[in-house]
């Protein structure tokens, strides 16, 4: 029987293989965007799950507390210090970025090959680090410590992401994060998989485009 993904390339079939389908997964999925299109995450809500997502796309929000009300939704971006960044947007928002060499690519690119590639502007973002928004909204308390897969999206900006998170306080099972690389870099050389490694994480699957990293002690 076929079961639908909704995903950009898998992913949520990609996590449900490692963690399982059950009707109470809890996550948190940084860089979520939609609610339902493109989603790590609506996998999991419609069977029953629920957890934290986060966005710095200003125009998400509404949308996502009318669709997913189980989910605490939070319209800022995540970095390794608190501050503001200035967010690039697009007509299509899956490029969207604070990067400023990934926003410059889109834009050389627009040029052959629009397709949603045209900046719209720009917008002052505030930015916290994951730590600080699970503290302030309660999410370690609402799933009493337990969280089954981290996502985290968020266009080159995924160390910052793991350097602001405090895995004392939670300590997803699954950790998965996009990771596209040159055909002449070895997975095991990049500084995330090291990074992650310290936190006693192991890569447990890359696709080409995400890694997935399992935690040891589980």
């Amino acid at each position: 029987m076929a079961v639908k993904s909704y995903s950009q390339v898998g992913e949520d079939l990609q996590i449900a293989y490692f963690i399982g389908r059950g009707a109470d997964v809890r996550y948190i999925d940084v860089g979520c965007l939609w609610p339902v299109q493109h989603s790590n995450s609506y996998y999991f809500y419609e069977r029953g799950g629920s957890g934290l997502c986060i966005d710095p796309n200003p125009t998400v929000g509404d949308e996502y507390r009318e669709t997913r009300p189980r989910d605490v939704f939070v319209n800022c971006g995540i970095g390794a210090e608190a501050g503001m960044m200035t967010y690039v947007m697009h007509e299509n928002p899956v490029f969207n970025t604070f990067s400023t060499q990934r926003a410059a690519e889109v834009a050389r690119k627009a040029e052959k090959r629009p397709g949603g590639r045209t900046m719209t502007g720009t917008v002052e973002v505030a930015i916290k680090p994951l730590a600080q928004v699970v503290a302030e909204t309660g999410f370690a308390e609402r799933v009493e410590g337990r969280v089954d897969f981290l996502s985290i999206d968020v266009e080159g900006f995924e160390l910052d992401v793991i350097r602001g998170f405090d895995f004392g306080v939670l300590r997803p099972k699954l950790i998965v994060t996009e990771h596209l690389r040159g055909k002449a870099d070895a997975v095991e050389d990049a500084e995330i998989v090291k990074v992650m490694a310290g936190h006693g994480y192991w890569v447990g699957g890359y696709t080409g485009h995400d890694l997935y990293f399992l935690d040891e002690r589980a």
